[in-house]
């Protein structure tokens, strides 16, 4: 039964990564959609006032992944 149950699951995510993939090439989003822009205005700004990354999350009321995810942006 185990056997079968990986063969099944390589099966599903082979599926899902060409269907990613034909949906990439046809020019579809497959991640998330990006904040609005104005969020991530005020993520830099308070960013660079020199706000931590847990104040600005906490502020914004967005998670601390997409606040650090933003931050690295201003960074770089």
């Amino acid at each position: 039964m185990a056997s079968i149950a990986q063969f099944e699951s390589a099966l599903i995510s082979e599926r899902v990564r060409a269907g990613m993939a034909r949906a990439k090439a046809q020019g579809k989003r497959t991640s998330r959609p990006p904040i609005a822009n104005g969020v991530q205005e005020k993520i830099a700004g308070l960013y660079r006032e020199g706000k931590s990354i847990n104040q600005i999350r906490k502020e914004l009321g967005v998670s601390y992944g997409t606040a650090w995810n933003y931050v690295q942006r201003v960074k770089g």
